[in-house]
């Protein structure tokens, strides 16, 4: 079934700063599209209290009002109150654009998981990294995980009967004990839902945090069987606890190299099963289980087309072959500017250098800056503070002019502690050039060659000073 999701309905990015309130503020809205059957009669800048009779919750709203013939809006605009009326065809999108997706606020996490990285979050940082969102609505929107913990029997009924699929949730485990045990209560309520909205149809991402001597092992093995079995999921990916911390019984720690090659058994040997039994893997490990294991990123076709490459599923055999395959298109036109250097988390480093053995000319020196931050075991790129990239660059002994680091380090130009690139690049006195984690960026970056890719909000490789 096809869902009514319209990208063009919320002109934020899946990482925009989000209100966190539960009270309604109308809408404003920042476009009317070409096109919009509402073009004369609404403008930039009105705010919708009232669509068809009721206050709009979010832009979903808005998406189901395209099955619709007749719109009714009650808009203000100014210090006036306007009431709009068309007749349009049934299915044309309104085509309005708004700030925010949601407009009641973010519908935040009721759990205190024993990993939660919101709730480890030193002080200082950007204020919207501490937001703990748990919405549904932003999970079918930009594939944000929530847990469905706090899911009333209303919100069940409008994902089932606006088919708001795929939806991406946390599973951790099919043992309502055990996942409560993980998530500080309601892991029973969530899997109900789980069970309603498969039955009903919905699509469903799942991931499992794999917390070594809780959730991995025979425990591991039981959620992943179970979830095949009650959930039909179109993927499945077991991702490592990110943070270690001690708290009596509550000790957790990151797991070692025998704890991911039991978890890439498992993979493996379940993969297998699916694949016999529906035609599908379903199942996949993240990048760092590989990395942490010591073995070697599978072929894409085993990531049956990345449905979790945001989730750090596939991303290191995305990048390696994109890489691959751009190299091999511009042959020799792949040197390294001089005083170049590039800057990326401590798992990935050795990946980067290998991988860049075979392009010709490309023999940049790779900094990989540890992680002040959160600690030194956190070693992947997007948790890097604008402080550990200057101490990386400062004690690399190479003095770059220039740094090429992935664009997933920055929001709005800022790193996690706030720190502009400006501030940073006057700190450690050499050029940032941010670039989206794409093999063929690099490629055309290390050349001089511009890139002109813009897809999902990413900034141009201009050459030069490099961001436009």
């Amino acid at each position: 079934m096809k869902t009514l999701f319209d990208p063009g309905s919320f002109s934020g990015r899946k990482k925009r700063a989000l209100r966190c309130s539960r009270d309604w503020e109308p809408p404003a809205v920042e476009e009317v599209r070409e096109g919009s059957p509402l073009q004369g009669a609404v403008i930039p800048g009105d705010r919708i209290l009232e669509l068809n009779g009721s206050r709009p919750r979010d832009v979903i709203d808005f998406l189901a009002a395209a099955t619709e013939r007749r719109i009714r809006l009650l808009l203000q605009r100014g210090g006036r109150i306007k009431r709009v009326r068309i007749r349009k065809e049934e299915g044309l999108p309104l085509g309005l654009t708004f700030s925010q997706p949601v407009f009641d606020g973010v519908m935040t996490c009721r759990n205190h998981c024993l990993f939660c990285f919101v709730d480890r979050l030193p002080p200082g940082l950007r204020p919207g990294l501490y937001v703990k969102d748990d919405d549904y609505r932003l999970s079918f929107l930009f594939g944000n995980f929530v847990t469905l913990n706090n899911l009333e029997r209303e919100d069940i009924r409008r994902i089932v009967n606006l088919r708001l699929s795929p939806l991406y949730v946390s599973l951790h485990s099919t043992e309502a004990a055990l996942r409560s045990r993980l998530m500080g209560g309601n892991g029973e309520r969530g899997l109900e839902a789980m069970k309603i909205l498969a039955e009903a149809g919905i699509k469903l991402h799942l991931q499992v945090v794999v917390c070594p001597g809780y959730n991995d092992d025979q425990a591991l093995e039981g959620t992943i069987s179970g979830a095949l079995a009650a959930f039909r999921p179109v993927s499945l990916a077991l991702v490592p606890v990110g943070l270690a911390h001690a708290e009596g019984e509550k000790r957790l720690r990151l797991p070692g190299r025998e704890d991911a090659l039991k978890v890439l058994r498992l993979v493996k040997a379940y993969r297998e099963k699916s694949v016999e039994e529906t035609g599908e893997g379903v199942v996949q490990a993240s990048d760092e289980f590989y990395l942490l294991a010591g073995e070697e990123i599978p072929p894409a076709e085993e990531y049956d087309g990345y449905p979790q490459l945001e989730n750090g599923v596939g991303m290191v055999r995305k990048f390696l072959d994109e890489l691959d395959e751009e190299r091999k298109r511009l042959k020799e036109r792949a040197y390294c500017l001089p005083g170049t250097c590039l800057l990326t988390g401590r798992a990935f480093a050795p990946v980067m250098v290998e991988a860049l053995e075979g392009v010709p000319g490309a023999s940049p020196e790779v900094i990989a800056p540890v992680n002040r931050l959160f600690g030194e075991s956190v070693t992947v790129a997007a948790l890097l503070s604008g402080e550990d990239v200057v101490a990386g660059i400062r004690e690399s002994g190479s003095r770059p002019e220039r740094v090429l680091l992935t664009d997933s380090l920055l929001y709005d130009g800022r790193f996690l502690d706030g720190k502009t690139i400006q501030e940073v690049e006057m700190e450690a006195g050499a050029q940032l050039l941010p670039l989206p984690a794409r093999g063929e960026a690099l490629i055309r970056a290390l050349a001089g060659i511009p890139w002109e890719h813009e897809e999902d909000g990413h900034p141009s490789w201009q050459g030069g000073r490099g961001i436009s």
